[in-house]
């Protein structure tokens, strides 16, 4: 009887995982693409001369490293590689992450970052 309870718990358990995982929105990169122009292209304008650096290609690259760009110590400072993961925390909150960047903007939906980071790692976003 213990080894059925035992067993049925751990089933359950995988299956609340299983489920959990699975229902995860896949990021949409088109989306994210729309949201980007809507959102971040006032400053980061694909060709770079805007107020902040161009973001193409910038997945896989070192933070401050875009040519001609003008940076904030701090992110001069942060020794960061901009990964998915490091974009997500960035764009939730990019001031607790880097104090004294000029980031002044967020994306607090989860849905809508992931998909603007989808369209910035997606070969339509890269050099």
């Amino acid at each position: 009887m213990k080894r059925v309870l035992v067993l049925s718990a751990v089933l359950f358990a995988a299956g609340s995982v299983a489920f959990s995982v699975g229902a995860q929105p896949k990021a949409d990169p088109a989306h994210g693409e729309s949201l980007f122009e809507d959102m971040c292209m006032s400053c980061h304008i694909k060709a770079g001369g805007g107020q902040g650096p161009s973001l193409v290609g910038v997945v896989g690259r070192p933070a401050a490293s875009a040519p001609g760009a003008v940076y904030t110590k701090a992110l001069q400072e942060a020794k960061l590689t901009w990964t998915p993961d490091k974009l997500d925390t960035f764009l939730i909150n990019p001031n607790a992450m880097v104090p004294g960047t000029a980031m002044p903007m967020s994306i607090p939906d989860p849905k809508d970052r992931a998909d603007v980071i989808a369209f910035l790692a997606s070969p339509a976003n890269k050099p």
